[in-house]
Order: C-alpha cells, then structure tokens, then sequence
C-alpha cells in the first residue's frame, strides 16, 4: 500500500504475495483476515481486478467464521466491486454501497477515503456523476478529518476529470487535476502524480496545448523502469504518442 504509490511496482506486487504466504503458513486467522484484507484494498487501488472476487471470497468466509466486523464491511465492498466488473453490475454496486455504509457504522476510517473514491469511479460509469461528485466531496471530507490522506491525490484527479467530462475545459476541474499533481508530489506518490498528469496532459491535448501536454507528462513517465504493462502506464503512453513531440 505504500511501495506502489511511490512508484515501486514489482516491490509491491512482491510483498502483497509474501504477505498472503506467510500469513497462511502462520494458520493464524486475524493474520489471515489482515493479509487478505489489505491484499484486496491494494488490487482495488491499482485497478487490478483479476485476483480480487477470490481475495474478497476468502476474506468474507473468515469474517464471517470468526466474527471480525471490520474485515467482513471491507469483504463486502471488494466483493461488490469484483462483481461489478464481472458483469453483475447492480448487485455489485449495491453491495459495493453496503461495505461503505458498514464503514460508517463502525467508523472505519483507514479504507474510507481508497473505497469511497472506487465507488466514485463505478457511479461515474454508471452515468450517475452528480451522485459521483458528491461521494468524491465525502471522500475528501472524510480524508480531512481523519488525516488519512494517503489517496487524496486520486480523488482530485478523479473529481477534475469529472468536472471536465464533455466539456472542453472547466477552470475548477483543471484546478482539481493541478492540486492532484501538487499533492502527489508533495508526497513522492509518482503512481498517483502519473495518473494526474496523464489527465491534465489528455485536457490540454484536447485544448490544443500539445506541448505543454506532453512536457507535462513526458518526465513522470520516463522516470519509471517498470510496470510497463500496467494501465497506468499503457494510457501515459498513448497519450504521448498522440502528442508525437
């Protein structure tokens, strides 16, 4: 959850595995509920849906089984969100609705601002962006009281996409993308500061300001030297090549 933000993507992927191996080799059951728990929180963060239906299965049998509220409101969520991008889109939302108002219940508040703008993202392509914004604007908020602003990043940069989706421009969403990059930054979040710049570089490509566009996104991208066949940076570099400088 830490190393992938910072943009070190093999490492991370390499210690979500190691986590779920030695807390099965452990036969330790809030070990298990804790491994699979944040395995599922850190596929949701970086789009990976592959593994996440079984992570959210397990975690869901082990909440039940042992009566871990916590791990049983996050299991509902992950397991809404797999479901939704199986197909099953309204159970899957529901449910995804479920988990955050279970984390309301128990005032779980470390996962709050990561799911809530994953279920932002799902209203969003739902069509339902009024009903987006405004969960973004919760996550923000919750983020600022909590102090847990580790995707603070993300939700400015979904939120100016938001604010700028069919338009050609929108001075609070283009300000939204900027404060994404601005906080990225602050934190060597270069995962997050990649997202932002693809964004704002895809706004000015289509603004016409192609070259600010790409002198804006061609350094975030260079620095990388892995994880290239990942979204993130398969749509980085598209957009660099629509630009051709």
């Amino acid at each position: 959850m830490t190393l992938w933000p910072l943009g070190e993507i093999g490492r991370a992927v390499q210690c979500a595995k190691q986590a779920i191996a030695r807390a099965v080799e452990t036969k330790h059951v809030a070990t298990l509920a804790f491994a699979y728990g944040y395995k599922a929180l850190f596929e949701m963060m970086r789009g990976n849906v592959l593994e996440e239906r079984g992570l959210a299965d397990t975690l869901l049998a082990l909440a039940r089984g042992h009566a871990m509220p916590q791990w049983f409101a996050i299991g509902t969520f992950a397991q809404g969100w797999a479901r939704w991008h199986a197909g099953d889109r309204h159970v899957g939302k529901n449910a995804m609705r479920d988990g955050m108002t279970l984390f309301n219940e128990q005032r779980i508040r470390f996962a709050a601002p990561l799911c809530g703008g994953v279920l932002a993202a799902i209203e969003a392509a739902s069509g339902h962006t009024d009903v987006a914004l405004a969960n973004l604007d919760d996550a923000l908020a919750e983020a600022e009281m909590s102090g847990q602003h580790h995707f603070t990043a993300e939700l400015y940069r979904q939120r100016g996409e938001l604010l700028n989706h069919g338009r050609r421009s929108s001075a609070t969403g283009e300000a939204d993308l900027a404060r994404a990059i601005e906080v990225a930054r602050r934190q060597s979040a270069r995962s997050f500061e990649l997202r932002a710049c693809t964004s704002l570089a895809r706004l000015w490509r289509d603004q016409g300001k192609h070259t600010e566009a790409h002198d804006l996104l061609a350094p975030i991208y260079g620095g990388f030297t892995e994880g290239f066949e990942t979204p993130d940076l398969k749509q980085a570099k598209a957009v660099l090549a629509v630009l051709g400088l």
